[in-house]
């Protein structure tokens, strides 16, 4: 396992940042220990994200993924195709999220009516605790074809016929949205119009991330948007911070900010457990002093922040 890999537990949750190399078992290997070192175990994982730098790279790391969990349902996913990753030899760069063995934390699919790949085998889904994972979502049709074409249409799209409908069965809704991660190749200008109509007032901590075309695993889709929800017995639980994150049970959820400096006006840097550092050619960060992964993209640097302040 790479040194920069670490596991770092979150109270109730267990955050595995930077997990690189060939796609293969012995990623899930590594994964399993890291996991069980930090007191949690991938039957108990809520969601995944992978980064790859090529579509080359996909087939082989979705099949030993599906053969890590074995009759587990996959957690979760989000997958997207970058300009590089932080190892040049690595074919793929994985980040988990898992509960711990002391949470009790049930993991639980919910019935969302949703299609998926076939290849990919993961839950649309998923509960576990008070927290809802929602995968990454395109603006599919139930037979899988892209239903609207356009950031703003295929937005608006995603939002209401796939969000929705997910979070509902859950029981939540886009109120109760903690954070959502906007993997975009389109014109940002309209998707943030639609991304306001369809939220209003109640606009989650997002992070939007500008990717190269094709990034997704169709060539089709210019954006692709994955949530993390709260439970509506959870609501009074729910407080916002700055209008820039917010928090549930002393976890943090931040949107994209600019630089570290920005982060330090909304909450103490040794509170983060994850950061993702979305960086233009050239422009890669120093070490931060906390469990990152770099990856290149498109264009600009957007910093994904995730914390735990009990």
């Amino acid at each position: 396992m790479p040194a920069s890999t670490e596991f770092v537990r979150a109270g109730n949750w267990v955050f595995g940042t930077g997990l690189r190399g060939a796609a293969s078992a012995e990623l899930f290997r590594q994964m399993e220990v890291g996991l069980q070192a930090a007191g949690s175990s991938l039957s108990r994982v809520a969601r995944l994200d992978q980064y790859y730098p090529d579509f080359s790279c996909v087939p082989p790391y979705q099949a030993a993924r599906k053969q890590a969990f074995e009759r587990r349902q996959v957690a979760p996913s989000t997958s997207v195709v970058v300009s590089r990753l932080q190892d040049e030899t690595s074919q793929v760069d994985v980040q988990v999220m898992a509960a711990s063995a002391e949470s009790g934390y049930r993991v639980s699919e919910v019935q969302t009516g949703l299609n998926r790949p076939d290849t990919s085998g993961y839950a649309p889904a998923l509960r576990v605790g008070d927290l809802i994972f929602v995968a990454g979502q395109l603006a599919r049709d139930a037979s899988g074809q892209l239903a609207a074409h356009g950031v703003g249409a295929e937005t608006e799209y995603l939002v209401q016929r796939r969000l929705v409908p997910a979070l509902e069965a859950a029981e939540s809704g886009l109120d109760l949205v903690l954070k959502a991660q906007v993997y975009l190749n389109a014109d940002a200008p309209a998707f943030r119009e639609a991304w306001k109509r369809a939220f209003g007032v109640h606009m989650p901590p997002t992070v939007v991330v500008p990717v190269r075309h094709p990034a997704f695993l169709t060539r089709e889709a210019t954006i692709e948007v994955n949530v993390i929800a709260a439970h509506r017995s959870a609501r009074a639980r729910l407080r916002d911070i700055e209008g820039k994150a917010r928090m549930l049970d002393g976890l943090l959820f931040a949107g994209g900010l600019s630089s570290l400096a920005e982060a330090r006006e909304i909450f103490d840097l040794s509170h983060v457990v994850r950061g993702l550092f979305f960086h233009a050619k050239g422009a890669a960060p120093a070490d931060p002093g906390f469990p990152y992964s770099a990856i290149e993209v498109e264009s600009g640097f957007t910093i994904d922040l995730w914390g735990y302040a009990p």
